[in-house]
């Protein structure tokens, strides 16, 4: 295989990296009212603050250099131009294309069906049970939430249900509460065969029969979304069917019909027209190759430099919006599962760092939480904040206390607090901060929120040279529990002892 492309790591300016990084002053030495303002980047519908990370203006030339020298908007373009970027699976990366504007091609068509059936859902059902998990869940709901309040002013908001786990008590609890009645089920499953959304409609036909409902009417009250000729692929079977197909991963699905049919179906398609149009403003806005005026880019080399440069294996994430506190799940399994990777783009073993733990709790909540840990801890971790300059509700003091928190928090994690003669109260600061800033949380802010992620977990990918477009380990604790089912002798049998350990019927409690 011809090895176009190179990591950081082989780059011709990581020993000046490597040096830089050794000789760094403290950041409350750097940061002042001017730095505040130059280390600030507007873009669509969010602005990003990186004046407490720790890098100087020395350090963001070299991030240019490599910038050039990897070729980072390039490989951007050729992702856009639908080239096979997803080495391993063979296969373009087509979720940007999902939200284009201007060459949306068959997600367009989807996306006009998706919303014509959306009004008739409104207009049919009062509730929603979506099944779904990972991408086909975390996504949605973590949207759903930020934006359930923000479309309660204008339209009437169809409840959503999420159920994911393959515990029973998570479908169970649902259930006793709500109806058949009204109830539109959702089945999102990219292959069909999930596990979890397998188990779940299985134990919803039983409880369905149970309450004297067959199967074929509660097909004809359910809409897939899932694939082109796969198993769930049957249009005498239920309502409805839309589809999402290989080129998109199922963590980066929000903007398909993963995302578009539960999230149009709950608030009208206006809604999520809007949020596709932010998500396609940040798009465009992460082609600019100056790094910096693109926001995704520089979020990429602050954590690309604060993991593998300073040695952070962390990244907490705390918005400070509360509509915004599932979105943490969703970045965790968007950041983890594309780049908590050890191989390169080409199969090779790599002995450079990557993706970090992403983790977090929403503001001000975790100041009574884990802040401690963050300003006294031994360990270190980066630490992303966001904030909203206004409230999608109208309570503006209790706003304006919770920014102040905001603005204090920032201030402590980069400046700490001296204090010589009582180390109990001593806080060291040099917290590597970020602040990511939203005018309001609206359809498309969120939008263009989720786009930053997602192009930030796509530049880092190229920087250190992995595919963020696959999840080959992710099978692995799959195919064991598959041998559990079955009655092959060529089980592992670690695998039998430990689940004998926990069956049932050999308690050991």
């Amino acid at each position: 295989m011809d090895k176009q492309y190179r990591s950081v790591s082989e780059s011709s300016v990581y020993a000046e990296l490597r040096r830089d990084a050794a000789s760094l002053p403290h950041v409350s030495q750097l940061i002042s009212k001017d730095r505040i303002q130059g280390y600030h980047v507007c873009a669509p519908h969010l602005s990003y603050s990186y004046s407490g990370a720790r890098v100087t203006d020395a350090v963001l030339d070299l991030f240019q250099d490599a910038t050039d020298e990897l070729d980072l908007i390039g490989q951007y373009q050729r992702i856009l131009a639908g080239e096979k970027m997803n080495f391993t699976e063979n296969r373009s990366v087509q979720h940007h294309r999902t939200r284009s504007q201007t060459d949306a091609g068959w997600y367009g068509e989807e996306l006009d069906r998706i919303a014509a059936f959306s009004k008739e859902v409104r207009l049919r059902y009062k509730r929603i049970l979506h099944i779904g998990i990972g991408g086909s869940d975390l996504g949605p709901r973590a949207v759903y939430e930020a934006l359930r309040r923000y479309a309660s002013a204008t339209t009437d908001v169809l409840p959503i249900y999420f159920v994911s786990n393959l515990d029973p008590d998570d479908l169970l609890s649902v259930m006793s509460t709500m109806s058949f009645t009204d109830t539109l089920v959702i089945l999102a499953s990219k292959s069909g065969t999930t596990l979890e959304t397998t188990m779940n409609w299985k134990l919803l036909v039983e409880l369905a029969q149970h309450q004297g409902i067959s199967v074929s009417d509660l097909e004809k009250s359910t809409v897939v979304v899932t694939s082109k000729g796969g198993v769930l692929d049957d249009h005498n079977r239920y309502l409805n069917i839309f589809y999402i197909d290989d080129a998109i991963g199922g963590r980066y699905s929000l903007t398909s019909a993963i995302g578009g049919v539960v999230l149009s179906c709950a608030f009208g398609d206006d809604i999520f027209k809007r949020f596709l149009v932010g998500a396609a403003h940040m798009d465009d806005h992460a082609l600019n190759s100056k790094l910096s005026a693109n926001a995704p880019l520089l979020n990429a080399w602050i954590g690309v430099w604060e993991r593998q440069f300073l040695g952070l294996t962390a990244k907490a994430v705390v918005p400070y919006v509360h509509a915004l506190s599932l979105v943490v799940s969703h970045l965790q399994q968007l950041d983890c599962e594309s780049n908590g990777k050890s191989v390169n783009r080409y199969g090779d073993k790599i002995n450079w760092p990557t993706g970090p733990v992403v983790w977090g709790g929403v503001g001000s909540i975790s100041q009574h939480s884990f802040f401690q840990w963050l300003h006294q801890g031994v360990n270190d971790s980066a630490i992303q904040l966001i904030g909203s300059r206004a409230s999608q509700l109208p309570y503006l003091p209790s706003h304006t206390a919770l920014n102040c928190n905001l603005a204090a928090q920032f201030t402590a994690f980069v400046c700490g607090d001296s204090h010589p003669d009582n180390q109990q109260k001593q806080c060291d600061g040099n917290r590597s901060t970020t602040l990511v800033m939203l005018e309001t949380l609206s359809p498309e802010s969120c939008g263009a929120l989720i786009s930053f992620y997602e192009n930030t977990i796509m530049f880092q990918g190229f920087i250190w040279n992995i595919n963020s477009f696959d999840q080959e380990a992710v099978q692995l604790g799959k195919q064991l529990a598959a041998q559990l089912d079955t009655t092959s002798p060529q089980t592992n049998p670690i695998l039998s002892a430990i689940y004998d350990m926990i069956n049932p019927s050999n308690s050991l409690i």
